[in-house]
Formats: C-alpha cells, sequence, structure tokens
C-alpha cells in the first residue's frame, strides 16, 4: 500500500513539473516572438504580409476619435475590451475613389493569429459601414491590435491596417 502510495505522489510531482515545464516554453517562445515596435509606419508605404497581401498601414492614437485618411476614417464607440461587443464605423470619403461594394474588418493580436475574427461591414443609409465586433482573450495579456479594413470596389481591392491598444484583461 505505501509503495502504491509513493508511485501516486511521485507521478503527480512528475505531472506538475511537467506542466511547469511546458508554461514556461510557451511564455519563453511567446516573448522570443513579440514582434519589434519600430518606427511608426508612414501611410504612403506598402507592406506585404506574409500570405502575399498588401495593405497600408494606419497610424491611430485614439480609434474612438476616429483615425484613417483622405479615403476613409474608421471610429470605435467606445474604447473596446476584450469580450465585451463594440461598434465599429468606417466613413468613406470622396477621395476621387471608386465607392466600396463591400467592406470588411478583420482582428489580430500584433505578431500573432488570433483565429477567425473577420466581420462583414453593413452599409448603412447614411453611407457609413457598420459591425458590431468582440476581441477575443489573449492568453499572455497582451493589448496590441491590428485591425485590417478590407473595401472591395468596382476596381478593385484596398486593405489598410490600423494598429490600436486595448486594455487585456476582462473587465
Amino acid at each position: 500500500m505505501l509503495n502504491r502510495t509513493l508511485t501516486i505522489v511521485a507521478l503527480a510531482f512528475i505531472a506538475i513539473a511537467l506542466c511547469l515545464a511546458g508554461l514556461g516554453w510557451y511564455f519563453y517562445a511567446g516573448a522570443k516572438a513579440a514582434p519589434d515596435s519600430g518606427p511608426e509606419p508612414d501611410s504612403n508605404q506598402f507592406t506585404v504580409t506574409s500570405t502575399g497581401q498588401s495593405f497600408k498601414p494606419v497610424v491611430c492614437h485614439d480609434i474612438t476619435q476616429g483615425c484613417g485618411n483622405d479615403h476613409f476614417i474608421a471610429r470605435f464607440d467606445r474604447m473596446p475590451h476584450v469580450m465585451h461587443p463594440f461598434g465599429v464605423t468606417v466613413e468613406v470619403g470622396d477621395s476621387g475613389k471608386s465607392s466600396p461594394t463591400g467592406m470588411h474588418a478583420s482582428f489580430a493580436m500584433a505578431g500573432m493569429e488570433m483565429g477567425l475574427n473577420r466581420y462583414r461591414m453593413l452599409q448603412q443609409q447614411d453611407k457609413t459601414w457598420h459591425a458590431e465586433v468582440t476581441l477575443p482573450v489573449c492568453v499572455q495579456g497582451k493589448s496590441l491590435w491590428n485591425m485590417q479594413l478590407e473595401f472591395k470596389s468596382a476596381t478593385g481591392t484596398e486593405r489598410y491596417r490600423l494598429t490600436f491598444e486595448s486594455p487585456g484583461s476582462l473587465h
């Protein structure tokens, strides 16, 4: 009986040690993969993603006040918190470009994918586009997000990436 108890205790300690080692490796590897923030992007420069899609980065200091360029302004109706819905509205300007026939917003953490977080934006009567969005929880507690806006029109597809911060914990 004592031998069996010692075996069970030993196996429990080994299981705990393996779990701790796995968590340590997970967080160590995640810290190594963290992206370099570097300089702010130049809004006239195209960047190509690993999937070969190009997008124009847009600097965004306060997404609730609106961020964009001469083609569009994107605005959140409140500061986004993970697992809490919020509204995203995009106003399209008259910049001489063809009007969008469709629009999507996708969300990912800076430097890591967060699963499928793609939302179809619906055109409103006032010619804005709107979607209700919910950000997932990041297990590493990070708060730097990328929103990629994809505009489809008769002349093709344009993509813009806005970076913003959101509190990483549940509220």
